[in-house]
This record gives structure tokens, C-alpha cells and sequence, in this order.
């Protein structure tokens, strides 16, 4: 599996791949009018897919956190203005590939690159977390919490 970043090219099989994992997962909860615009919104910052024989098996984005409601906690919590922060966002995999580690591979790429954009984290998959607070990563994840880091620089 190969993660790289998000090309206008994939926008046809993210497409596809947000619908499946829609009908399948649940995800995103309700689709908006303008799906395209959700997966690549205009507050994006990054944005990476995972690749799998030659076909796009997952997501990730980095948003702008200015148009994220939780933004006040997160300045409150790390201290860093608005421009500085950034929310991992948009991550969906390919429901046939589940517990094959896309979306651990994904959510580890995006929080090695955050750095590159000055960005701190918070990932809001499913409902809003603390940011830089210990939980449980899912049970994929074996049961075992980690950390999201800031970077400041």
C-alpha cells in the first residue's frame, strides 16, 4: 500500500470510494448536497490518499481548524492562534479492506506531515475529541491510547 498526496486525478474514486463507505459505514452520517466540496473542501490544507493496486482505498485531510466549532478549546488548549492549528478530517476507507491498517496508515501519515503545515491535531472521526488527551485508539488499534501531539514552530 502506498500513501501519497491526494492528486486532482483521484477525485473520481474518492468519489466512489466516500459513497461506499457511506452506504456501508454510516460515514459520513448524512451526505451533503455537494459531495465532491466535502471531500475536498475549500479549508482544506493537505490531503492524502492510500493506494492500493493501482486503485485509491482511503482519505485523510488536514483542515483549516478557523471553520472547526471546537476552535476555542483548541486555542484554549494549546495556546496557538487559530491560523496555526489544523484538524485531521475526512478519514474513510475502503469498508472491504477493514482492520487491514489503511486508516492506521493514513492517520499516521497525516499526523508525521501535520509538522510541514504547522498544524496541531485532533482527530474527529467519530465525534469530537480533546485534543492532546490520551483515549483509546479503536480496536483495531489493539485497545492501546495514544497521544496527538502539537507542533509548534
Amino acid at each position: 500500500m502506498l500513501v501519497r498526496e491526494k492528486a486532482t486525478r483521484d477525485q473520481a474514486q474518492c468519489l466512489d470510494l466516500l459513497l461506499e463507505a457511506h452506504q456501508v459505514d454510516g460515514y459520513p452520517l448524512y451526505l451533503p448536497d455537494d459531495v465532491p466540496a466535502f471531500i475536498t473542501p475549500d479549508y482544506e490544507v493537505a490531503a492524502w490518499v492510500a493506494e492500493h493496486d493501482g486503485r485509491v482505498v482511503g482519505h485523510v485531510a488536514l483542515h483549516r481548524a478557523s471553520v472547526d466549532p471546537t476552535l476555542a478549546a483548541a486555542q484554549r488548549a494549546t495556546g496557538l492562534a487559530g491560523e496555526r492549528l489544523a484538524v485531521v478530517s475526512r478519514l474513510f476507507t475502503c469498508p472491504r479492506l477493514r482492520r487491514s491498517g489503511v486508516g492506521r496508515s493514513l492517520l499516521r501519515y497525516a499526523t508525521e506531515q501535520a509538522p510541514t503545515v504547522e498544524a496541531c491535531l485532533r482527530y474527529s472521526g467519530n465525534g469530537t475529541r480533546t485534543i492532546a488527551m490520551p483515549r483509546p485508539c479503536r480496536s483495531s488499534c489493539g485497545g492501546r491510547g495514544f497521544r496527538l501531539a502539537c507542533a509548534k514552530g
